[in-house]
């Protein structure tokens, strides 16, 4: 059991890997099959520490940060630039700062070393205390083979034509990808002292003909300071703080934009920014990290690709982190796929990992399996700004997960390869903009928060039962689906606009508290044990009926704000709840039955649950109940039990209550040929008028001979 070590930045896949000084490169072609083994340990240097930028103001929902004191200062942030050499110019709404980005396009025949267009600045700018710039650059129609084909100048003329400082463009790979640039200018040293514009000129090889680029959000900066590939967090510390850190969309002076994926736009709504449920707005010392730019991948490929599998209690370990001068385990390691274009982790059909303190940015998955199943393995990982943190299909996994600012947060397959029996000590989901999907079976999960988030979570169990510890959802847009047997013990819903896009079978919850929300959305078969809340919060838009009988009751919520006596059922066309007023007798509750359309008839009655009773093969089960209607001929009531309920029970049982308002005991028996449970039933109906009468149900009696 050896351990290795491999940096990103300074290692050679060449040497032996033994220590920090022969550390390996890649994890693809350093930590190969040939060179480790399970129980192996792959320490991985960290990226660079945290630093103050001063104070910033943070608001819950927003997207903008305001900082005390402006980190950099603006060069191009809207318009056309002035064309030389025959270049078209135009600008594009395709932006990432203000209303339009600058789009130029070299001629049908284009030289090197020559100008193609400029930017009067509209004075003269002093950019001495900055030694880099920083923008938002894509390369739209071909690839960028190396770092001489364009060069930024910032010249001390009012037409570009005297360059003061001057910035190659490093090569680029993939095209119509927005991709955040820092550049420090050749020759090194700070920037000039007297600019008046900015150029853009084609560098020492051709970048082809007519080929189009686009700049946008150009600033002068502090190659070590905050730019557009810094992450921003009102986090102090470099592991495990408790605030996330973001990417950003765009910086003009002390106006900082959160983003999400390369491709968001300026102004659009898929920017969710930060999220808190502390105090909002709040100024506090602000800080930024760097990331580790990797070489860009194509779409569809992997930037790293794991080699070899571990075995059943010895695992292969990726461990990030480590600090290389002090050789301990001091902080995180960002790796940055720069673009969102490629995946970052691939599994590649390798088991029995452990990834811990390496988290993903700018990728298109963070860690994937691409179709193949995950076995064994642990993953604790930090995804923001991507479009999917994970995907991941198997079992017998261990994850800790949290997405931030991404598009898809998570999804994990339900079929090829198949997904269960995992466990998620934590998942949150915060700032993501579109849907994520989580299926498998017998799924645990200890944590699960889903917040400030526009895309619906859908939680779906194939076979098996889910269990979830504890679940927050606060200022969520599109709400959470759930399917089939799942089990939350703790649930907080607030300040949603949809809170439950739907609940579809067997979701049971001990405990839901809610407040603030809009809309509870569509439920369907959703039990609650503990409901602290507001009438206004548990009342659905559409309580979705059964596909048998319409008035099948669909959710249950019992013990209301801690009322043991305030228990209530609804369903499409009606509801039910436990009262005092109206009973038999002088103790306890009575269930009274409301009927609230005339389309709950005889034909479509609501088939209200009174009792289920355990029953002996081959003897007889009296069961009897008080019945009282609120209106003679108004409304009907049976009591009853379905044909083949339980085997011996071949025709629907009932008991018609008589057409007064009187309390009436209603008496059914029936002898089942099988030991088993039936289900007992009030069944209620409109018969005229107005749908607005109520049934009475009390002191409900079973006897087995």
């Amino acid at each position: 059991m050896a351990t290795y070590y491999l940096d990103f930045e300074n290692g050679n896949d060449a040497s032996a890997g033994t220590s920090w000084a022969t550390a390996w490169k890649t994890i693809t072609s350093g930590a190969t099959a040939a060179r480790t083994a399970p129980g192996d340990t792959i320490r991985i240097a960290k990226s660079g520490g945290v630093t103050s930028i001063g104070n910033g103001t943070w608001t819950n929902k927003s997207a903008t940060v305001t900082l005390a004191t402006a980190q950099t200062t603006s060069i191009y942030k809207d318009g056309a630039w002035t064309l030389a050499n025959s270049a078209t110019s135009t600008t594009t709404t395709a932006r990432k700062e203000g209303t339009n980005a600058a789009q130029i396009t070299t001629p049908a025949s284009t030289a090197t070393s020559t100008k193609y267009a400029y930017l009067d600045l509209g004075g003269t700018f002093d950019y001495s205390s900055y030694d880099a710039i920083t923008l938002w650059f894509v390369n739209v129609t071909n690839a960028l083979a190396d770092a001489n084909r364009y060069t930024i100048k910032l010249c001390s003329d009012t037409t570009g034509d005297t360059a003061v400082d001057e910035f190659l463009i490093p090569a680029q790979t993939n095209n119509n990808r927005w991709k955040p640039l820092v550049l420090t200018r050749v020759g090194g040293g700070n920037l000039g002292s007297a600019i008046k514009s900015i150029a853009w000129y084609t560098g020492s090889s051709s970048p082809g003909n007519s080929n189009q680029v686009r700049l946008d959000n150009i600033s002068a900066c502090s190659a070590t300071g905050l730019n557009l590939t810094s992450l921003i967090s009102k986090n102090s510390v470099e592991y495990n703080g408790s605030d996330t850190w973001h990417g950003l969309q765009s910086i003009d002076g002390t106006t900082v934009i959160l983003g999400n994926i390369e491709s968001v736009i300026a102004g659009s709504t898929s920017l969710r920014g930060y999220y808190t449920a502390g105090t909002t707005p709040e100024t506090v010392t602000t800080y930024i990290r760097p990331t580790i730019k990797l070489p860009q991948g194509a779409s569809g490929t992997s930037l790293q690709t794991l080699q070899e599998s571990g075995t059943a209690g010895n695992l292969i370990t990726y461990s990030g982190g480590w600090n290389t001068s002090s050789n301990t385990q001091d902080g995180e390691t960002w790796l940055d796929a720069q673009d969102g274009t490629p995946n970052l982790i691939n599994y590649n059909g390798i088991n029995y990992t452990k990834f811990e303190r390496v988290n993903a940015v700018r990728c298109s998955i963070g860690f994937t399996s691409s179709g193949n199943a995950v076995v064994g393995s642990e993953l604790s990982c930090i995804v923001i700004n991507s479009s999917n943190s994970i995907s991941l299909g198997g079992n017998l996994n261990t994850f800790s997960v949290q997405s931030n600012n991404n598009s898809n947060p998570i999804s994990t397959s339900s079929s090829s390869p198949e997904t269960y029996d995992n466990y998620f000590s934590k998942l949150i989901s915060k700032n993501n903009s579109s849907n994520s999907t989580i299926n498998g079976s017998n799924m645990y999960i200890d944590e699960l928060e889903h917040s400030n988030s526009a895309g619906l979570l859908t939680l779906s169990s194939n076979i098996g039962i889910w269990r979830i510890n504890k679940f927050t959802m606060d200022d969520s847009d599109d709400g959470v689906l759930m399917s089939s047997n799942i089990f939350i013990e703790d649930a907080t819903i607030k300040n949603c606009t949809t809170t439950f896009a739907d609940f579809s079978t067997g979701i049971k919850i001990n405990k839901l508290t809610a407040s603030g929300n809009t809309n509870l959305g569509n439920v369907r078969n959703l039990y609650v044990n503990n409901l602290n809340a507001a009438t206004t919060q548990i009342l659905g838009s559409n309580f979705s009926g059964s596909t048998l009988r319409i008035g099948q009751p669909t959710a249950f919520y019992s013990a209301i704000n801690n009322n043991a006596n305030d228990n209530r059922a609804y369903w499409k066309l009606g509801n039910a709840l436990s009262q005092t007023t109206t009973r038999h007798t002088a103790s306890g509750i009575a269930w009274q039955i409301n009927i609230t359309s005339s389309s709950q008839d005889s034909n479509k009655p609501v088939m209200y649950p009174i009792a289920k009773v355990a029953c002996n093969a081959s003897s007889l089960v009296t069961v009897k109940a008080w019945v009282k209607l609120s209106h003679a001929t108004d409304i009907g009531a049976k009591l009853m039990i379905q044909a083949n309920e339980i085997a011996g029970v071949s025709a629907d049982v009932t008991a018609t209550k008589s057409a007064d308002t009187n309390w009436e005991e209603l008496t059914i028996t029936f002898t089942p040929t099988v030991a088993g449970v039936a289900q007992i039933y009030v069944q209620g109906y409109w018969l005229a008028n107005l749908a607005d009468e109520s049934i009475f149900v009390d002191d409900v009696t079973i006897q087995q001979a």
